[in-house]
Parts: C-alpha cells; sequence; structure tokens
C-alpha cells in the first residue's frame, strides 16, 4: 500500500513551473556564437578594467629613441634594458599592448555610458508619447523625426568641432558621450512608443486604470516592463554601434584627443601610409579588437531576440 501511495504521489505531482529567466536562458545557450561572442565581450572588459594591474608599461608616456625601437615589431626586446614588448611599440616607442588595453577603457566606456543614457532617454519619451498620445504624442514623434534625419557621423563631427570651440576646457571623453546621446535616442523611442501602443488597451492595463493606479505606475509596472524584449536587443544593437562611432569620429581626429589613446585615435599613429610600409600590425590590432567587440555584441543581440520572443517554443 505504501508503494501504491508514492506511486500515486508521483503520479499527481506537477513540475515544478520555470520562472522567466530560466526559460530565456535555455533558449540563450542554444546559441553557440553568443556564448563565445559572451566570452570574448566579458574578457575585453575585465582585461580593459584591470589593465593597470597587468600592462607593464605607461601606455602615454613615450620612451627616447636611444632607449627603445620605434615602429618595434612583436616580440621585441630593448637591447638596452632587457624590456619586452608583447606587440611591439608604436611609432614613437610606446608600448602597443599597453595603448590598447588603455584605450579600450574609453571605447568600451563610452560604448556603455552612452547605450545606458539613450536607453533611459528613448524609454522616458517614447512611453510618454505611447501613453498619452495625442499632442504629446505628435511633439515627441517629429523630434524623433528631426534626430533620426540627420546624418550622424557628419553631424557627430560638426557638433565635435562646435563643442571645441564654443567650450575648450570640455573634455573630449564628454563632449564625445554628449553628442553620441544627443543624436543616438530616436530610434529606441520610435520602438518603446509603437510597443506601448501596442499595449496601452490591452484588458489588463484598463483594469489597472479601473482599480485607481495612477498613469505613473500603469506605465512604471506593466507597460515598461513588458516592452523589455525589444528594448534589450535594441540596447545590445546600440552598444556596437556606438563603439563604432566614438572609434570612427576618433579616426578622423575629432573624437578622443591624443595623448589619451582610443581604438579609434590609435589607427592615426601617425598616419596610414607610414603605418602600411613600416608597422603594418599596428592597424590590426585596433581594428581586430573594434571588429571582435562588434561582432560579439550582434551575436549576443541576436540571440537575446530569439530567447526573448514569446511565439518561439522550446
Amino acid at each position: 500500500m505504501a508503494s501504491i501511495a508514492a506511486i500515486d504521489r508521483e503520479q499527481l505531482a506537477t513540475p515544478k513551473e520555470r520562472g522567466q529567466l530560466a526559460i530565456v536562458w535555455k533558449r540563450f545557450r542554444k546559441h553557440k556564437l553568443a556564448l563565445v561572442g559572451s566570452v570574448i565581450l566579458l574578457a575585453m572588459v575585465g582585461l580593459a578594467a584591470t589593465a593597470s594591474a597587468w600592462t607593464p608599461y605607461d601606455p602615454i608616456q613615450a620612451a627616447l629613441a636611444a632607449d627603445v625601437q620605434q615602429n618595434a615589431p612583436p616580440g621585441y626586446t630593448n637591447p638596452h634594458n632587457g624590456d619586452y614588448y608583447v606587440l611591439g611599440t608604436d611609432f614613437i616607442g610606446r608600448d602597443v599592448l599597453s595603448r590598447l588595453a588603455y584605450s579600450g577603457q574609453i571605447s568600451l566606456s563610452i560604448g556603455f555610458i552612452c547605450t545606458i543614457a539613450v536607453t533611459l532617454i528613448g524609454m522616458i519619451l517614447g512611453a510618454i508619447a505611447g501613453f498619452f498620445g495625442g499632442l504629446i504624442d505628435t511633439i515627441l514623434m517629429r523630434l524623433v523625426d528631426l534626430v533620426l534625419s540627420l546624418p550622424f557621423l557628419p553631424t557627430l563631427i560638426t557638433v565635435s568641432i562646435a563643442l571645441s570651440a564654443s567650450h575648450p576646457d570640455l573634455s573630449s571623453y564628454w563632449k564625445i558621450v554628449l553628442i553620441i546621446v544627443l543624436l543616438g535616442w530616436g530610434g529606441t523611442a520610435r520602438l518603446v512608443r509603437a510597443a506601448v501602443l501596442s499595449l496601452r488597451h490591452l484588458e489588463y492595463t484598463e483594469a489597472t486604470r479601473a482599480l485607481g493606479a495612477s498613469n505613473l505606475r500603469i506605465i512604471v509596472r506593466h507597460l515598461l516592463p513588458n516592452s523589455l524584449a525589444p528594448i534589450i536587443v535594441e540596447t545590445t544593437l546600440n552598444f556596437g554601434a556606438f563603439i563604432v562611432a566614438e572609434s570612427s569620429v576618433s579616426f578622423l581626429g575629432f573624437g578622443i584627443y591624443k595623448p589619451a589613446a582610443s581604438w579609434g585615435n590609435m589607427l592615426t599613429d601617425p598616419s596610414l601610409d607610414l603605418l602600411v610600409k613600416n608597422a603594418p600590425l599596428q592597424l590590426l590590432w585596433p581594428n581586430l579588437l573594434i571588429f571582435l567587440a562588434v561582432l560579439s555584441i550582434n551575436f549576443i543581440g541576436d540571440a537575446l531576440r530569439d530567447a526573448l520572443d514569446p511565439r518561439l517554443k522550446m
């Protein structure tokens, strides 16, 4: 009898319902490229964040020509003091590996800060436009149309020059962050507005309103959480796009100013002709890191899009 009762209890027992995060993780880990991209991106962030602990040389201070070879190849050893340069030196004798690590701090942090700021601004303005509609929606969407109609890179360069002339004390780092945020929030705002428009008249929203919930509570507690899937995907793609934007404008000389190093301005040390002829690998390393970072982020974004899609069957 005891065994029969045990069987009955086992048959009646229902499997424990998995949480949403567990479902998303199960779907995400099916994408092998996204897992590889996550490892690569985390490694790059970790190495950049701890650069001061493991990089052997000053990334800014140039060595004297008599002390170290300029444009030295990878694996160069200084005959005067035995210093070893894993990736060689640049055109004035600075360690390339150290500069890559410290430039990663700037490029990755600019991408991260801009992504967070753009996401917050886009969520707030998009939710307001989609929820209230009417004149507010019209004004905000025309502002979005204006922002999205601006050619991104030329506008970024133009505003950078204007800010440098009008505010010479403003650091190039925060100048680039400010400009990218001002130009980059439109797409997120439009996406959030579309999501809120599709949710604001559903039954649970009307029931919450009937119970006396304020507009702010409805937006924050119900509409935005149910719009997170497309927002997260858009956020990951923005991260990669903003890294490319900073690198592009720095490469053209209007972004991060030297002696500070970013992946973009490392490509201009000192000119492409000289680098191609004498030290072509100095072009390879920053380009490779930009490529790996953006590709990894795109893989993660694709995997998140599939993992967060409620219509996808397990």
